[in-house]
């Protein structure tokens, strides 16, 4: 914008100029030979400036567990990383530290946390965490809550015939409970029901995110 006086000031030194051209001086005609032909507009330094081509926007990838705010359990997104906010190798302490609102229990195993939240909006979930021999979380268990989802819609309270309808590689095992496996990386996601040989049409009650193996029967043991 600070050309624009400079540019103005040339201009009336060409028509101050122009003016003392004779008024009858004729135009000249132009012809195919002598045609005005386009040029550039040069730029302050003389240069021709060249048009920017816009560069494409990759749209971005959505982040792990769904963008999730721990206060609204529907935006979390259950994968083969983790559940919501809670993701496979984060420290357990900060795991914790990531979900406020939620009241903290432990047990006799220093590796195991329990999570459950004093919210009224929130009284229906709860997790069981445990870090492995590193300190970093190996396995997050989800109980009670309808609320978070895999991508493809499978919940606590869908039955385990939904279950094995959207992912046909189920691989299932016992013991005291039916648990039927989604093999993934960093970890595997599990399907449990309530009891033992309870077949295709019961619900599923916990479902887990564990790095490597099965979910243990017993964490404070």
């Amino acid at each position: 914008m600070r050309k624009i006086p400079g540019i103005a000031v040339a201009a009336l030194a060409v028509l101050a100029f122009t003016g003392c051209v004779a008024a009858d001086a004729p135009t000249p005609t132009p012809t195919a030979g002598n045609a005005a032909k386009p040029t550039k507009t040069p730029s302050p330094s003389g240069t021709a400036i060249p048009t920017p081509t816009p560069t494409p926007t990759e749209p971005a990838s959505p982040p792990p567990g769904g963008g999730a705010d721990p206060a609204d359990p529907s935006t979390w997104l259950i994968d083969a990383g983790g559940i919501g906010p809670l993701r496979l190798g984060m420290p357990l302490d900060a795991a914790v530290a990531a979900m406020p609102g939620y009241v903290v229990g432990t047990c006799p195993n220093p590796a195991v946390r329990f999570l459950r939240s004093d919210s009224p909006d929130l009284s229906d979930v709860s997790f069981a965490l445990a870090s492995g021999d590193d300190g970093n979380l190996a396995l997050i268990s989800l109980h009670d809550t309808p609320k978070p989802a895999t991508a493809d819609g499978i919940r606590n309270g869908s039955t385990i015939a939904q279950a094995k309808a959207t992912y046909p590689g189920l691989l299932p095992s016992q013991a005291y409970v039916d648990y039927y496996t989604l093999d993934g990386s960093p970890g595997s996601i599990t399907f449990q029901t309530a009891a033992v040989n309870a077949g295709d049409g019961v619900p599923i009650v916990t479902i887990s995110v564990v790095a490597g193996g099965l979910p243990p029967r017993e964490l404070c043991g």
